[in-house]
C-alpha cells in the first residue's frame, strides 16, 4: 500500500502597500523626506500611523495568516517599497496575537520575515534609501522577480512549494503573476466598509480549503 500524498505547501507572497496597510506608506515616506523630514523622522512618522490603522483587515489578517502558517505554509512579503523597515514593523504588531491563538511557534515568521523589495525607479528613491534588491527596470514584469526571489530564498533554506499564491492590489501585478503560473487574489484599494476591506481574507480562506482538497 503506498503511502498517503503530503498535504500541498503554498507560499503566499503578500503586496505590502494598500494590500497589508491600510495607506500608501512608501509615498508617505518619500513625500514626507522631500518636505525636509530626515529618512529617520520620516520613516517614524509613518510607524505611527501603521500603529494608530493596523493592518488592512484588523485581527482577521492575524487569525488567518497564524491558521496559514500553522499548516506549514510559507509567507513573503513582495513589494516595490524601498523601506522595508515598514513592512518588518507591522508584521510585529501580530506577535501578540499570534501568541494569543496559541501560535507562539510561529511568530518566528513575524519576527524574521521574507521581506522582498525594490523599486526599480531610482528616481523616487531618496539617496539615503536602503540599496534595491533590483537593480533593473523590473515594473512591466509585475511582482514575478519578486516572487521568483521569494522562492530562491525558500529553496536556500530547504524549503519548496507547490503552489504560489499572489494577494495584491495591483492589477497588473496579479495578471503578470498568473502568467507564470500563481494564484492571485485582488485587494480593494480603498474599502468603503469592513465588508470590502475584509472581502481578499474571506476570498483566501476559502481558497486554501479548496486548494488543499484538490492539488
Amino acid at each position: 500500500m503506498s503511502a498517503p500524498n503530503p498535504s500541498p505547501r503554498f507560499l503566499l507572497c503578500l503586496d505590502f502597500d494598500l494590500t497589508l496597510s491600510k495607506s500608501h506608506l512608501f509615498h508617505y515616506v518619500v513625500d514626507a523626506m522631500n518636505g525636509g523630514f530626515s529618512r529617520e523622522k520620516a520613516l517614524l512618522r509613518a510607524m505611527q500611523i501603521m500603529s494608530q490603522q493596523g493592518p488592512k483587515g484588523g485581527d482577521e489578517l492575524w487569525k488567518q495568516l497564524a491558521s496559514f502558517l500553522k499548516r506549514g505554509h510559507g509567507l513573503a512579503i513582495t513589494s516595490y517599497t524601498a523601506f522595508p523597515e515598514l513592512p518588518i514593523t507591522l508584521l510585529a504588531q501580530g506577535i501578540k496575537h499570534f501568541r494569543s491563538l496559541n501560535a507562539k511557534a510561529y511568530t518566528r515568521w513575524l519576527s524574521r520575515p521574507v521581506i522582498i523589495y525594490g523599486d526599480p525607479a531610482p528616481t523616487f528613491n531618496p539617496p539615503q534609501a536602503i540599496p534595491n534588491t533590483f537593480l533593473v527596470p523590473a515594473h512591466e514584469q509585475g511582482k514575478n522577480l519578486h516572487i521568483q526571489e521569494a522562492c530562491r530564498v525558500f529553496e536556500s533554506r530547504g524549503e519548496y512549494f507547490d503552489q504560489v499564491i499572489l494577494i495584491d492590489d495591483d492589477e497588473h501585478n496579479l495578471m503578470e503573476a498568473k502568467k507564470m503560473g500563481a494564484l492571485t487574489i485582488p485587494v480593494c484599494r480603498e474599502p468603503q466598509s469592513e465588508l470590502e476591506e475584509c472581502a481578499h481574507l474571506r476570498e483566501f480562506e476559502q481558497f486554501i480549503m479548496n486548494l488543499s482538497t484538490s492539488i
